[in-house]
C-alpha cells in the first residue's frame, strides 16, 4: 500500500543529502539531508544531475528516505 505524498510544508524535514530543489540555493534552513517537502516544485538527485536517483526511481523528498538503497544521511549537526 503506497502513502499519501504530504502537502507542501514550510519547514525543511530530513532526505538524503544528494536530494536538491531550486529552493535550496535560496532558503537559509535548507542543507544537505534536510530540505523543504513539496509535491510542486521539481527535485533532482545530485549523483545523477537528474529527476531519478541512481536506482532508477524518482528522485523526490517523501521517496529520497532511509531504506533506499542509494540513500545518504546528511551531516550531523548540533
Amino acid at each position: 500500500m503506497k502513502l499519501p505524498i504530504p502537502k507542501d510544508e514550510t519547514s525543511p524535514s530530513p532526505c538524503c543529502a544528494h536530494l536538491r530543489s531550486k529552493s535550496f540555493f535560496y532558503s537559509g534552513e535548507e542543507r544537505p539531508g534536510l530540505i523543504v517537502k513539496s509535491n510542486t516544485t521539481s527535485h533532482w538527485c545530485l549523483k545523477t544531475s537528474d529527476a531519478h536517483g541512481p536506482d532508477k526511481r524518482a528522485a523526490r523528498h517523501h521517496d529520497c528516505q532511509p531504506g533506499r538503497g542509494c540513500f545518504e544521511a546528511g551531516p550531523k549537526t548540533s
